[in-house]
């Protein structure tokens, strides 16, 4: 059962090189683009619309068609397709629309690729199986951004840089090809009523969370902004801070699992969303730029918790016969408030970046409290 697990691993892996070493790039791109913050809120939330209804609908029809495999495949295949198209833009629209398509193809994939783990697993392990998978997914984002570094200063352009990406995506799609469906897994009755009570109520938890969920593009803008140097070094440092932010996400992927294995998935978003508050109070507060490149840690080991822990909980809650529908369900809930949330951090940014910060860390000390009294599933 591990062996679908590292394939899997291996993809989104691979994948993530491809995606980092554009995102890497992106807000220097958008800059050059002349992007304001209103477009660094739509750019980098507006194709998560279209991804999460795209889950929705791939999760149900991955339930009905009885596999995953098929739409995890065909998913990877549009975001490739979609990435060549993402170096050919020449404004913020045709941007957003051919993140839009990688964001389709991201959609296609994501809710059978989940339900393919969440039924591979027996439940005792499910944090392990998503922390792994996290880790793996992780690492890659942590190479492609290394990897767009590296070309960044031997003097590649941004759109060469996101042309290399989209070539190395395709490299991805082999490992899906040897997935094997035929492997005994662990699908679940269905569940009690209280149970799936339970669930709608971490779909509203996870829709308030997302709104405060601030979007890598602003905190990596503000820390290229706030040094005096050159646009080419400011560059360089947006993409270090990313490069710092997407190591820890991967370093806290599997302590996070194991975390949850031993106590339970609502301590484990207690504990992302405490950090995630607590990132957003060091940028309020702190004007020296190293002491922001810091705290990419913490961001890093904030998405942990809650991606790993937001997946896991939806598994566990879920039954055998509409795994892919809630995980899809999940996804578009996730995915909308977060373009939510990223227009009313676009309209902040606008009139000052800290307010930014200042709402993040508001709106998720809010959900802190609504998971202290509500979360007891």
């Amino acid at each position: 059962m591990w062996f679908n697990i590292y394939l899997l691993g291996i993809v989104s892996f691979l994948t993530d090189i491809s995606s980092e070493m554009i995102k890497a790039v992106l807000p220097a791109f958008l800059c050059a683009l002349g992007a304001g913050g209103l477009a660094l809120g739509i750019v980098g939330n507006l194709p998560e619309v279209f991804q999460g209804l795209t889950h929705y609908f791939s999760g149900c029809l991955s339930d009905k068609m009885g596999r995953r495999k098929p739409l995890i495949l065909v998913g990877y295949l549009v975001s490739s397709l979609s990435k060549i198209l993402i170096a050919l833009a020449s404004n913020a629209a045709l941007l957003t629309l051919a993140r839009s398509g990688e964001r389709v193809g991201k959609g296609i994939r994501i809710a059978p690729r989940d339900s393919f783990v969440g039924e591979t697993i027996p439940k005792a392990f499910i944090g392990k199986a998503f922390g792994i998978h996290k880790m793996m997914d992780s690492s890659g984002m942590a190479i492609g951004c290394l990897a767009a570094f590296i070309l960044w200063k031997l003097g590649f352009g941004i759109r060469t840089i996101i042309a290399v990406g989209a070539g190395v995506s395709f490299t991805a799609l082999l490992p899906i090809i040897l997935l094997s469906e035929k492997t005994p897994t662990f699908r679940k009755p269905a569940a009690p009523e209280g149970q799936k009570k339970s669930l709608n109520a971490v779909m509203l938890y996870t829709g308030i969370f997302s709104i405060s969920n601030i979007n890598f593009l602003f905190f990596i803008t503000y820390i290229q902004t706030s040094v005096k140097t050159p646009h080419a070094a400011a560059v360089s440092i947006g993409i270090l801070a990313y490069i710092i932010y997407n190591f820890f996400y991967a370093a806290f992927a599997v302590p996070a699992g194991r975390f949850l294995d031993r106590t339970n998935c609502r301590k484990g978003m207690f504990m992302g969303n405490a950090l995630f508050m607590f990132l957003c109070l060091v940028f309020l507060v702190a004007k020296i730029p190293a002491a922001l490149m810091g705290a990419m840690i913490i961001f890093g080991g904030s998405q942990s918790f809650i991606k790993v822990s937001q997946k896991a909980w939806v598994s566990v809650l879920s039954d055998g016969k509409t795994l892919g529908k809630s995980m899809g369900l999940f996804h578009m809930i996730e995915t909308l408030c977060l373009l939510a949330g990223g227009i009313i951090q676009g309209l902040l940014w606008n009139i000052n970046p800290v307010l930014t910060f200042a709402w993040g860390l508001i709106s998720s000390s809010a959900a802190l409290l609504i998971l202290k009294e509500w979360g007891r599933f």
